[in-house]
């Protein structure tokens, strides 16, 4: 059970790194002056593809308690990091 525990919150980090990863390059290309809709759209597709499979191999690899922790763990990053982009003062206002 422990090691469920501690590969939910691996796998919540990661995911939530790799959600962020792609919303920050995303953004960056939407504000160079090539943001196409596109493009914009199908990498907001593949960002929620890639969370939610992320989640359903989490789920059926390690059970409740895994994905639960793994759920926590990626809103607490998600949550940590859109915090701390609003309290620099480099986020939207």
């Amino acid at each position: 059970m422990i090691t469920g525990i501690a590969a939910g919150a691996l796998g919540g980090a990661l995911l939530a790194a790799a959600f962020l990863g792609s919303v920050w390059y995303s953004a960056g290309r939407a504000t160079s002056g090539d943001g196409r809709l596109l493009p914009i759209m199908l990498g907001a597709l593949a960002r929620v593809s890639l969370v939610a499979g992320g989640f359903l191999v989490l789920a059926r690899w390690g059970g409740p308690a895994t994905v639960t922790t793994a759920f926590i763990t990626f809103l607490v990053v998600r949550g940590a990091v859109v915090w701390r982009v609003h309290a620099t003062g480099n986020g939207p206002t």
